[in-house]
C-alpha cells in the first residue's frame, strides 16, 4: 500500500486514478463470482496519524455529500442556529442525504421558513424522493415533486441560513466565488488540514462545489468532526452541534434503510455517519476520535456500504450489540424477485497496520 507522501499539488493524473485500490468486495452468483469492487480505506487516530489502510490512502477523492456535516458549519460560525430558533431535527436534517420522507420535508420547509424564505428559494433542483414509498405517496395524492424532496435540500436549506445570518447575497449562493462558498472552502481546509488554495474542486450534481482530497485527509476531517481536535474554538463547537444532532437524530441524516441512519442508531451515538455518491462513507468514532474514510473506485453503494461495516469490524469500532442490527449491510443476499436467495456480497480485505 501506498503512504501518504504525496502532495495535493503532486496527485495521480487522472489516467492512473485508482491505480493503488485493492480487491474489497466480491458478489457471488451460485457458484462463482459475478463482479469485483476495488477500493482504498484510510483509518487514522484522534491526532491524524494514519494506523491502518487498504488500498492507495493517498488517492484523491471527491467527497461529494460526505462533506455536507462541514458545508452547514458557516451557519454555525453566524449564530443561525440560536438566531432563527432552528431545533436539533432541523440541524440534522441540514447534514442530510435524506429520503424525502414527509418528516424531511417538513424539516426543510421549516428552516426556510424561519429565515423568511419559501421552496423557490433553494438551488439544489427537484426529483423524486429517494424514498420509494415516499415518491409512490405522492403520486397517489398527485403531488408533483418540489425542491424539498431533493435529498441535498436540507443542506441547500443550511447554505441558506449562513447566508441569512451573515447578509450575504441570497441568490447564486453555490457559486464558487460567493462568500458563502469561500467560507465553506476554509472550514474544510481547516478540518482535513490543507492549505484552501490546494483544495480541488468541480461542481456537484446540486449545483455547489464538491471537494476533492487523499482519502487520508478525508478520514482525518471525519476524526476532528467526531472529537473537535485539531480545529479553532468556534470550529470545535460547530463540530460538536452537528454530531451531536446527527447522532441524537439519525433518521433525518437518511431516514429509513439507509446506512448512515442506521448505522448511528445502532451504535448509539458512538459514530457519525456521512456518506456520499460513488462509494464514499466517512465516519468519525465520537468515543476514541479515531476517522475512517472509504472509497470504492467504481462507485458502487452496495459494495460500500459492506465495506464499510467490514471496516467498522476491523477497526474495533462498531460494538458486538449493533451489528445484529446491521446485518442487511454486513453480507447481503443476491435475491430474485420473488426473494430467493441466489447469491452473496462478500468482504475480502483485511486492514492493514500502518505503524
Amino acid at each position: 500500500m501506498n503512504a501518504p507522501n504525496a502532495t495535493l499539488n503532486e496527485q495521480a493524473s487522472s489516467e492512473r486514478a485508482f491505480e493503488g485500490d485493492e480487491r474489497l468486495i466480491e458478489v457471488w452468483r451460485g457458484d462463482n463470482v459475478e463482479s469485483v469492487h476495488r477500493g482504498s480505506i484510510a483509518l487514522v487516530d484522534s491526532t491524524g496519524a494514519l494506523v491502518a489502510g487498504v488500498g492507495d490512502v493517498s488517492q484523491p477523492v471527491f467527497l461529494r455529500s460526505g462533506a455536507k456535516p462541514f458545508q452547514i458549519m458557516p451557519a454555525l460560525l453566524a449564530g443561525g442556529i440560536e438566531r432563527f430558533n432552528l431545533t436539533k431535527p432541523e440541524l440534522s436534517v441540514m447534514c442530510s442525504s435524506h429520503n424525502g420522507e414527509p418528516r424531511h420535508i417538513a424539516a426543510v420547509q421549516s428552516v426556510l421558513a424561519k429565515i423568511g424564505l419559501d421552496e423557490s428559494a433553494l438551488g439544489c433542483g427537484i426529483h423524486p424522493p429517494l424514498s420509494v414509498e415516499a415518491a409512490a405517496d405522492r403520486w397517489r395524492k398527485e403531488l408533483e415533486p418540489t425542491p424539498a424532496c431533493n435529498n441535498c435540500s436540507g443542506v441547500h436549506a443550511g447554505m441558506l441560513v449562513a447566508c441569512r445570518a451573515e447578509g450575504w447575497p441570497m441568490c447564486e449562493y453555490g457559486n464558487p466565488s460567493h462568500p458563502l462558498q469561500r467560507r465553506i472552502r476554509e472550514v474544510v481546509a481547516e478540518f482535513a488540514g490543507v492549505p484552501a488554495a490546494d483544495i480541488q474542486e468541480a461542481v456537484d450534481t446540486c449545483a455547489v462545489p464538491t471537494f476533492r482530497l487523499p482519502l487520508f485527509r478525508a478520514a482525518l476531517m471525519f476524526a476532528r468532526l467526531a472529537s473537535g481536535r485539531g480545529v479553532s474554538d468556534a470550529l470545535a463547537g460547530a463540530a460538536s452541534s452537528v454530531r451531536t444532532a446527527m447522532t441524537a437524530y439519525p433518521e433525518m441524516v437518511g431516514g429509513e434503510h439507509r446506512l448512515d441512519s442506521d448505522l448511528m442508531r445502532a451504535t448509539a451515538g458512538s459514530l457519525v455517519a456521512k456518506g456520499g455518491a460513488e462509494g464514499f462513507q466517512g465516519i468519525g468514532a465520537t468515543q476514541s476520535g479515531a476517522g475512517l474514510a472509504l472509497k470504492v473506485s467504481d462507485g458502487g453503494a452496495g459494495a460500500a456500504m459492506a465495506a464499510t461495516i467490514r471496516a467498522l469490524e476491523e477497526a474495533e469500532l462498531l460494538p458486538p450489540e449493533a451489528l445484529s442490527a446491521l446485518d442487511a449491510y454486513r453480507a447481503p443476499s443476491v435475491k430474485t424477485l420473488r426473494g430467493q436467495i441466489a447469491g452473496q456480497v462478500v468482504p475480502t480485505f483485511k486492514l492493514r497496520a500502518l505503524r
